[in-house]
């Protein structure tokens, strides 16, 4: 029993921890001088990241009712574990929601910076060909 207590509470404090640290890089983040899209990348990554935070301490406190779900003729035995795995199954849908995102956003920001080189290269080709007309 003391073993299920501990855990839960680790769960719980990670879980608190994690919903600060993400609060945390979302108000630096917001104070930060960045664009818009970035902007709208974060908020969508700091709601995605407290929803699983939130799941992980909904977890640890469902944890505590664990001891007296052993028997398997009970039927609040199944609604628990079913309600466990559903929490287990949408912290892996929410890391791959993460995940899709932050591949989407950082794809259109290489594509960007793509974008300012072959300008920066064409517009000083422009100006080292001029440079050889003038003389």
């Amino acid at each position: 029993m003391a073993s299920v207590v501990l855990t839960a509470s680790g769960l719980v404090l990670l879980s608190l921890f994690l919903i600060y640290s993400d609060f945390k890089k979302w108000r630096a983040l917001c104070r930060a001088d960045v664009d818009r899209t970035r902007i709208s990348f974060g908020r969508r990554q700091m709601r995605r990241r407290v929803f699983s935070s939130s799941l992980i301490g909904i977890a640890g406190i469902a944890l505590l009712g664990s001891p007296w779900m052993l028997e398997p003729r009970q039927n609040q035995f199944w609604w628990y574990w079913t309600g466990m795995l559903t929490m287990v199954m949408l912290l892996g849908v929410m890391a791959c929601f993460d995940a899709l995102d932050s591949v989407r956003y950082f794809r259109n920001v290489q594509h960007q910076l793509l974008l300012k080189r072959q300008e920066s290269l064409r517009v000083s080709s422009d100006g080292d060909a001029k440079i050889q007309e003038s003389p």
